[in-house]
């Protein structure tokens, strides 16, 4: 039988979000697994690395709308994916989201992730997606929330 229904990662569980507590080098960063974007975005707020200047300006759009990007950032990849390698980070304002950084689709690729309904996998290493009671809680941790 048919339905309308699109497949959506929170149509698998909807007491989750696809996002998930990754920690680069001691910090916790909310971040969204998006196989529909093919950026790797994380805000700066949490993180004191050394920015890269680029030449000229890369324009993007987002569902928050566009952004003309500046910088990008490297950091090691973070610790839950048991990799010794470093990742490229586009830097974006996310303020007023529910995550602090973005993986996208290449990104997930090259990690070999496979994504289920309750967690994503990594070199054997299994990462829940929170639930939405842990992104609200985790909200009021942080210096900014999403706007409502």
């Amino acid at each position: 039988m048919e339905t309308d229904e699109i497949l959506t990662i929170d149509s698998f569980d909807p007491l989750r979000k696809p996002i998930v507590n990754l920690i680069v080098e001691g910090v916790t960063i909310r971040c969204l697994i998006d196989t529909g974007s093919t950026l790797k975005v994380i805000t700066t707020k949490k993180l004191d690395y050394k920015i890269r200047d680029l030449e000229a300006p890369i324009k993007y759009s987002f569902l928050m709308g566009e952004a003309e990007i500046m910088e990008k950032m490297i950091t090691p990849i973070p610790i839950e994916f048991n990799h010794s390698r470093k990742i490229e980070w586009t830097i974006v304002d996310l303020q007023g989201k529910e995550f602090e950084a973005i993986l996208g689709f290449p990104a997930i690729l090259r990690l070999g992730m496979e994504i289920h309904p309750q967690f994503i996998k990594v070199r054997g290493n299994e990462i829940k997606f929170m639930t939405n009671e842990e992104v609200e809680r985790s909200l009021m941790r942080c210096p900014y929330k999403p706007e409502q």
